[in-house]
């Protein structure tokens, strides 16, 4: 799992979702609100916690169950942690981790809307 350290305790879930879109383009679909499950054959199912974002390769409907990432949010005493946590089992987990989740960790490291 991989983190990012932001020194602000006000970051939003919404300007982390906004980062993602324009930072991952079209080919990957942004959704806050959702969680994936363990196995990669289940879909994604809404999550009691706003901030975890779930992000896959793929638009809408079509999303990709196989290649894809949870991002979630947490403030510690006045900054915002981010942990990517890349998808699939065990064949699945490689893969995601080197790209997806690396993609995602990049994009947001880099984004100058979320400092």
């Amino acid at each position: 799992m991989s983190t990012i350290t932001i020194p602000r305790a006000d970051l939003t879930s919404e300007e982390v979702t906004r980062a993602l879109s324009a930072g991952l383009g079209p080919r990957y679909h942004v959704v806050p609100g959702m969680r994936m499950p363990q196995a990669c054959l289940f879909a994604a199912e809404p999550s009691q916690d706003p901030d975890t974002i779930l992000v896959s390769t793929g638009s809408g409907r079509l999303s990709n169950r196989f290649f894809r990432a949870q991002v979630t949010l947490t403030r510690p005493s006045g900054h915002t942690v981010i942990r990517i946590r890349p998808g699939g089992t065990s064949s699945e987990f490689p893969i995601n981790a080197l790209g997806i989740a690396r993609k995602i960790r990049h994009v947001l490291a880099s984004a100058p809307d979320i400092r």
